[in-house]
């Protein structure tokens, strides 16, 4: 198998986790195969000592955002320094706090595109950007919980939410319309029941990175105007 930018990205900070001397660890696996082979992992912690041997029970910033982080205890299970890792603190921050296969991250935009671009469909799960709803992904422990609440505990590429066979964190109705526009506007500003909304209309917003932030940005953005849900706004 060819090596993946997800798998050199683990690797280097592997690395950097036992320079900066990541001591008092231990980490247990407990892994499914996913699609191309890819595994979850968990873990547990005896504590953490940081470089010099100092006791390391969260970085002074509170935030695991460099490999040096993962001698301390609050890191452990953090995506930076294991794969398919998660905090699960009910935030998602992906690629450093969490893998995109959190269950914190299912209905995250970061995770979630709406247009399936964070789906490379390779055969890999890529953890870091892709989430749940990408069929690479889809076998990977944290999403199997997903699949299982699909009409015969499998998804079939077909939200059933209307019919009443599935809920929204089904596989199929991750990012589907039915489940996206449940929330009060402004929350979801590209649904079309949030257009005219007062708190939809602000074109500071949009922040034209190419991808569709849609719980702060609105049919208003080129980033969301491509969007089927945006065909037919007027602003």
């Amino acid at each position: 198998m060819s090596t993946t930018p997800t798998s050199i990205l683990w690797t280097t900070l592997a690395l950097g986790a036992l320079a900066a001397g990541a001591c008092g660890q231990t980490v247990s696996e407990s892994s499914a195969a996913g699609a191309g082979g890819a595994s979850s992992a968990t873990t547990s912690e005896t504590g953490g000592q940081g470089p010099g041997g100092a006791s390391c029970n969260a970085p002074p910033d509170g935030a695991c955002d460099t490999a040096g982080d993962c001698a301390c205890t609050l890191c452990t299970a953090a995506a930076i320094c294991t794969p398919f890792g998660c905090l699960a603190d009910g935030v998602c921050n992906p690629p450093h706090d969490d893998s995109c296969t959190c269950s914190d991250c299912d209905w995250d935009w970061q995770c979630l595109h709406l247009d399936h671009s964070n789906c490379v469909d390779d055969g890999v799960c890529d953890a870091l950007s892709e989430g749940c709803s990408c069929a690479d992904c889809q076998d990977v422990i944290t999403c199997q919980d997903n699949a299982a609440q699909c009409s015969g505990g499998a998804p079939n590429g077909v939200c059933e939410l209307d019919l009443g066979l599935e809920d929204c964190t089904c596989t199929d109705c991750l990012g589907a319309d039915s489940c996206l526009c449940q929330a009060d506007c402004p929350a979801v500003c590209i649904c079309p029941a949030c257009w005219t909304d007062s708190g939809c209309q602000d074109p500071s917003k949009c922040y034209d990175d190419g991808v569709c932030e849609w719980d702060s940005e609105s049919c208003l953005c080129a980033d969301c105007a491509i969007l089927p849900m945006c065909q037919g706004f007027v602003g």
